[in-house]
């Protein structure tokens, strides 16, 4: 069972990658409206801010935060 499922999973990975900007774009007004609504900076902390995105799906949200508040922040996905 564990290997069909890694194999289900890994086929559609692959293809996450291909359509990665459209979700960019389809989801940034959101994902701006999220951080308003829970406070996150809307410019890069100094240091020691940690964000937990959950049910991340693919991680274009969490990655688009992550690369908004720059090396001094942790953000974790789980989905």
């Amino acid at each position: 069972m564990s290997d069909r499922v890694f194999s289900n999973f890994s086929a559609v990975a692959a293809s996450f990658g291909v359509h990665h900007d459209a979700r960019l774009k389809m989801y940034r007004p959101l994902t701006i409206a999220m951080c308003r609504e829970a406070a996150v900076p809307e410019t890069p902390p100094a240091s020691g801010y940690a964000v937990v995105d959950v049910a991340g799906g693919t991680g274009d949200v969490a990655l688009d935060v992550a690369a908004a508040l720059g090396p001094g922040a942790m953000v974790w996905c789980t989905d």
